[in-house]
């Protein structure tokens, strides 16, 4: 009987681990997208109004205090929301897929991006000092 009952739940429970996943997309979508719109006007702010390391902080204070035990509006946060930002804006194809994975790991691909690119710098400037002193 236990067979019989479990079977006839299956498609029920499928269902129910399907919404459930389809909406922990969507809520990783938008905090993706809260994040870049947070981003984008901290940096903008930061350019154009002077938002430096105190403003940031007391951001983050005015965040925890309206919503109370909020998660992930600290000011180091809040500084890779920018960086987030910054990195992305001016890729359409990037931002929009980034948008599909999680903040952690955004922040992972920005990491290894960021490193890719110093070590392609660090590269490029020790292939040229290479070659230019084999020239004279």
């Amino acid at each position: 009987m236990n067979d019989l009952t479990t079977n006839n739940f299956d498609s029920i429970l499928s269902l129910i681990q399907s919404t459930k996943d389809r909406i922990i997309k969507t809520v990783n979508t938008e905090i993706i997208d809260l994040y870049w719109q947070i981003g984008k006007e901290v940096s903008e702010k930061a350019k154009d109004g002077g938002w430096g390391k105190s403003v940031v902080e007391e951001l983050s204070n005015q965040i925890a205090a309206n919503f109370g035990n909020l998660r992930g509006f600290s000011p180091q946060n809040i500084w890779r929301m920018k960086q987030f930002y910054e990195t992305y804006k001016d890729s359409q194809i990037l931002s929009t897929l980034l948008r599909e994975i999680s903040w952690s790991n955004n922040l992972l691909v920005m990491s290894r991006t960021v490193m890719f690119l110093i070590f392609s710098i660090y590269r490029n400037r020790i292939m040229n000092h290479h070659y230019k002193k084999q020239l004279f």
